[in-house]
């Protein structure tokens, strides 16, 4: 073929790639221009030609590598159902190609559908007896599925394959240990329950499975039996069972480096930052080969949590030295920056990120926060003027603090909202007009007291069809600076003020982590850029200068500006306009001793959890690290609680709305119960039943005071609070 032969083919191919290949013309084309007259005029050498250099098949190629790689975006962001969706066909086919297989069998696995994984793959590896890709993933299949015996065999018997894999090394160290442990499980079905109850993070479930073995039968030499436990009695904050475990794994294998790093995550669940960051030393030390990144991340993490950011910082470099431009480093290193509070050189680092990670979720979150950071001083500065009285100068700090702050979408209505404030003392917001407000959004509202269950409701209830959970405590409500300033009738404009910069814009600065939490709250909402927040925040600042001229006599005004408000929170927190059809879950946005702010509330249904006294002080104790275990505080603090509620509730002027008491342990142990509650509510079929809430799961959270070791204590609180205990009917 000559040279102008072989040029002429591809024109004609880049003009079929711009064409509908479905239309018969461009058939037409492809076969009598491009090779009727290009390769000879007998049968035989056009049919090979057409075999050799077809366009419509070269533009098909192309068109399944777009879709790979639209899929290794989705498979990224986590999308796993949308993979398989998407090229599920490509990978179904009798010749599939093996990239495509790959990528939704990884799918499949982490969806923990193994059936349908299996079926994916058989076919492929026929056509593909030695792809590597395609044998990593029957090795890492048979694993899960808990027959380590045979994912053992497998890189055994395709070693010269399976070698080739950067992996290979991981997975075979983990065939044998799993092939071992499968030996001391004795079945191939539990080892497999293992695995699934790894991959959907029901660790304690799984510590209750091998803490009888391991009493039984240890010593081990199987160093993931003693960290798989250590990991499950972890999450069940059952440190000191983790530590026996670990500590008998050391002995009976020394120095084995996947019980240094479970040892090292145990550490950082106590919150012993130091022994935890002499840990991570220790394991980045033991490391077989050059110490993975996941170890300087840890040991950066240890340093942070402990206070010390410039030894973090030194981490995150020694690990950049052995992995130079390796991702979770860099961005690690964007993370200590900022927790460093050097916000310029945090904004620097992440700008200097290679494109595809600086536009990561997190990554772009810390840049946002970090203008925030740099714009709060200046905002303050704009407020300091509006009390000295200079709304002009005021009104221009502020949009220099706008401009840092990179809110560029909302700019417009936080400039109106600020001028709505600069306004609140001038005469004419008497004259503030009423306005019509939007249809309240259905809300449901959980609270609790502190360890008392409220968010095995929260997730019960997250498993019904038309139910949005809004996650998060956002603080509008029940701060000081809130709605709370209002039942306190604090003075006009500094509460206004207070509120402006701390709950609603986060255009604040703060001294320490008590301080931080609103504006952190206000931020998450500010940061979403929304218009719709922004104005409903002005017209509440308008709103609530009228409630205060007028004497305070006529709050229904201000009612529907702040549920206006708190529903284009919860709109700002998911970043788009929420829908009407939709029911909002909201988590401890009011307590329950501040249960009498839901007055200011429409739509809504309130459910307050409460507990036995004696399960929730043993539960504080064995899961609070910040609990202070004192028994009488304890008392005095229940009391109150439930005394403050009963007292609000019977005197609170409801609008639409409904309060409802929940016993936690009848919510546990009763479906009738639970559904009973639903039934309450307008929230459509229990599609996702013990997805988020296993009744298993939280029934060993009833009667935590049977096991407590403490009955003196148990019986003050029996003796103080009898009013309140929970006995199970008979």
């Amino acid at each position: 073929m000559t040279y102008s032969s072989w040029l002429h083919v591809h024109q004609v191919k880049l003009r079929a790639n711009s064409i509908w290949l479905r239309d018969n013309s461009v058939k037409e084309m492809l076969h009598q221009d491009a090779f009727s007259n290009r390769f000879g005029k007998s049968r035989q050498q056009k049919r090979k030609a057409c075999h050799m250099f077809n366009p419509l098949r070269s533009i098909k190629t192309l068109r399944d590598k777009q879709l790979i790689r639209r899929a290794r975006v989705m498979f990224e962001q986590g999308e796993r159902a949308a993979v398989v969706k998407l090229i599920g066909s490509l990978a179904a086919k009798a010749s599939p190609r093996p990239d495509a297989v790959t990528l939704v069998v990884r799918a499949l696995r982490q969806m923990q559908d193994h059936t349908a994984a299996s079926r994916y793959l058989a076919p492929a590896l026929i056509a593909w007896p030695n792809h590597t890709g395609l044998l990593f993933q029957q090795a890492s299949l048979l694993l899960e599925m808990g027959d380590a015996q045979a994912a053992l065999d497998l890189c055994h018997t395709k070693e010269a394959a399976l070698s080739k894999h950067a992996g290979y090394s991981r997975l075979l160290a983990a065939c044998e240990n799993g092939a071992k442990l499968q030996a001391v499980l004795g079945t191939t079905s539990l080892m497999a329950e293992i695995n699934d109850l790894e991959n959907s993070g029901k660790w304690p479930k799984v510590a209750d499975i091998l803490w009888p073995i391991w009493q039984m039968k240890h010593p081990f030499d199987i160093p993931t039996l003693y960290s798989k436990l250590a990991t499950g009695l972890r999450h069940a904050f059952r440190f000191k069972d983790a530590h026996e475990v670990i500590r008998g794994g050391l002995e009976t294998l020394a120095d084995t480096h996947e019980l240094e790093v479970a040892l090292g995550e145990l550490l950082m669940a106590e919150r012993k930052w130091v022994s935890a960051a002499k840990q991570w030393r220790k394991a980045i030390e033991l490391a077989p080969n050059n110490p993975v990144p996941g170890l300087y991340i840890r040991l950066a993490d240890a340093y942070l949590n402990g206070g010390e950011s410039a030894l973090a910082k030194s981490a995150i470099e020694e690990g950049l030295g052995q992995h130079p431009g390796q991702d979770s480093l860099l961005k690690k290193q964007v993370h200590v920056a900022f927790n460093s509070k050097a916000w310029a050189q945090a904004l620097e680092r992440a700008e200097a990120l290679p494109p595809e990670l600086k536009g990561e979720p997190a990554i772009q979150t810390l840049m946002a926060e970090a203008r925030f950071e740099l714009a709060s001083p200046i905002a303050e500065q704009a407020y300091d003027l509006i009390g000295t009285g200079q709304p002009d100068e005021a009104k221009a700090k502020f949009a220099e603090a706008l401009d840092t702050s990179g809110l560029n979408a909302s700019k417009a209505e936080w400039t109106e909202a600020f001028s709505a404030l600069c306004n609140l003392s001038a005469p004419h917001t008497d004259a503030e007009p009423l306005r019509q407000y939007p249809p309240a959004l259905q809300k449901i509202m959980v609270a609790g007291t502190g360890w008392s269950g409220s968010g095995a409701l929260y997730d019960f209830f997250r498993e019904f069809e038309a139910v949005e959970p809004v996650h998060g405590e956002f603080r509008h409500i029940e701060h000081s600076e809130g709605l709370h300033g209002i039942k306190r009738k604090r003075p006009l404009v500094p509460h206004a003020t207070a509120f402006f910069a701390k709950i609603a814009s986060g255009l604040a600065t703060y001294d320490n982590k008590s301080g931080y939490i609103p504006v952190q709250s206000a931020r998450w909402c500010a940061l979403k850029d929304q218009p719709t927040y922004a104005a409903a925040t002005a017209t509440f600042l308008k709103t609530y200068g009228a409630f205060v001229h007028h004497g305070r006599k006529d709050p229904s005004s201000l009612h529907a500006a702040t549920n206006a408000l708190i529903d284009a929170v919860i709109g700002a927190i998911m970043g788009r306009k929420p829908e009407h059809e939709k029911t909002f879950l909201l988590d401890n946005v009011i307590h329950c001793q501040n249960v009498a702010l839901s007055e200011y509330l429409e739509n809504f249904h309130y459910f307050a959890v409460f507990r036995d006294p004696r399960a929730q002080f043993a539960a504080n104790m064995a899961e609070n690290p910040n609990f202070h275990g004192d028994v009488q505080r304890f008392i005095k603090s229940y009391r109150d609680y439930r005394l403050k509620f009963e007292r609000q509730r019977g005197t609170t002027s409801l609008r639409g709305g409904e309060i409802t008491v929940v016993q936690f342990e009848e919510f546990v142990l009763s479906e009738d119960y639970r559904m009973a509650l639903a039934d309450l509510l307008n929230i459509g079929p229990h599609l996702l039943k013990h997805k988020y809430f296993d009744p298993d799961v939280s029934g060993r959270n009833v009667r935590l005071h049977d096991a407590y070791a403490d009955k003196a204590a148990l019986r003050q609180i029996e003796e103080a609070l009898p009013e309140f205990l929970w006995e199970e009917k008979q």
